[in-house]
């Protein structure tokens, strides 16, 4: 309609007779933009959609509880003891939160050490204050 508009209005001499041609190619550029908004639209639809797929809802999803089990030999929180598992690079007070939900076992200080374990950066089980190396 635009392209159309355009041959139209160089054939027409005077500009009152150019206005109805001006006219057509307004309403050809409103039509192309409304195809193209809706061509987007359409397309943003069909994205969001695939997302819904792909990604649920996590109210929609039932919610699952894991297996509770008993810890063998975990220390009371707040004990005060420096526990560690089998594996682990750093010994933590019973009441650290990294060492929660693990199967720790508490131990001296000293075993600690012969185990090749450094002292926790978050709890600090040995005092030292952040910035400080304990070495």
């Amino acid at each position: 309609m635009v392209l159309f508009a355009w041959w139209g209005t160089s054939g027409q001499a005077t500009s009152n007779a150019q206005y109805r041609w001006v006219g057509l190619g307004v309403a050809g550029m409103i039509l192309c933009l409304a195809a193209g908004t809706a061509w987007l639209s359409a397309g943003m639809r069909a994205v969001g959609a695939r997302i819904r797929v792909a990604v649920p809802v996590p109210s929609a999803t039932p919610e699952v509880v894991g297996e509770l089990r008993l810890l063998p030999d975990a220390p009371e929180p707040g004990s005060g003891s420096l526990v560690a598992a089998p594996g682990m690079r750093y010994y933590h007070r019973a009441s650290c939160a990294m060492a929660q939900g693990k199967p720790v076992r508490p131990a001296e200080r000293a075993e600690h050490l012969r185990a090749g374990r450094a002292a926790c950066g978050v709890c600090r089980p040995d005092g030292v204050p952040a910035g400080v190396s304990a070495a």
